[in-house]
């Protein structure tokens, strides 16, 4: 079934109906690197194109013969970006891959937040309380949280606007929190107690409301 695909010179147009299946994509990020794991048929050649949150022009992150990692080096950090993967077989293009977003995550190493983040662990071991991570992709670990359960329920200015039910604080860690180069909103879920004392149930990552090297802030939903 034809659909719609992203071409190299930058326009979306029909994919034809014997084009090769749509690709599968996953990113992981190192540092200020995003490396994109691209799985498609045999025989094509896959292709990376990605952008920053709130663009409108791609850029071109290189492609391979075959399923395997396409690397992109020196990101911004801080800034969210999109990733997306299409396949090429005998002149005829798929429809795109599912866009996947992760966020560059800023550096931990100087002295300021190396204090930084003892103060957080610091804070989550007197506050904090036991949640479990549920990634979008598999799997789940536990960890340490500050859960509100009672965050304000308007928004100034907004007399529709709603703010979110929960808002969970986490250790900005892939070893003993979340980091935020791997939370994927609206994918991820936590599971804690909604009233203390409950049974736990997971509930949906709506977004990340604010973080900085050392937490990270997530309304939940």
């Amino acid at each position: 079934m034809a659909g719609e695909v992203f071409f190299p010179d930058g326009f979306w147009g029909e994919a034809a109906a014997d084009a090769p299946t749509t690709p599968t994509l996953s990113v992981s990020v190192s540092g200020t690197t995003a490396t994109a794991t691209i799985d498609g048929d045999a025989g094509v050649t896959n292709f990376l194109v990605y952008k920053a949150a709130g663009e409108t022009s791609w850029s071109a992150g290189g492609s391979r013969s075959g399923d395997g990692d396409i690397a992109v080096a020196d990101l911004i950090a801080g800034v969210r970006y999109v990733f997306i993967a299409y396949s090429l077989s005998s002149g005829t293009y798929s429809t795109p891959s599912v866009a996947y977003e992760v966020l560059i995550q800023v550096s931990t190493t100087g002295a300021q937040d190396a204090l930084l983040a003892n103060e957080v662990s610091m804070f989550l071991a007197q506050f904090g309380e036991s949640v479990t991570y549920y990634p979008k992709g598999g799997g789940s670990r536990d960890i340490v949280a500050v859960v509100d359960r009672n965050p304000v329920s308007g928004l100034n200015g907004m007399p529709h606007g709603n703010s979110p039910k929960f808002v969970i604080s986490v250790k900005n860690s892939a070893d003993d929190g979340i980091s935020s180069s791997e939370i994927n909103d609206g994918g991820d879920k936590i599971g804690f107690s909604v009233r203390i004392g409950e049974a736990a149930t997971q509930r949906r990552v709506q977004s990340i409301q604010w973080h900085d090297v050392g937490m990270l802030y997530l309304a939940v939903a």
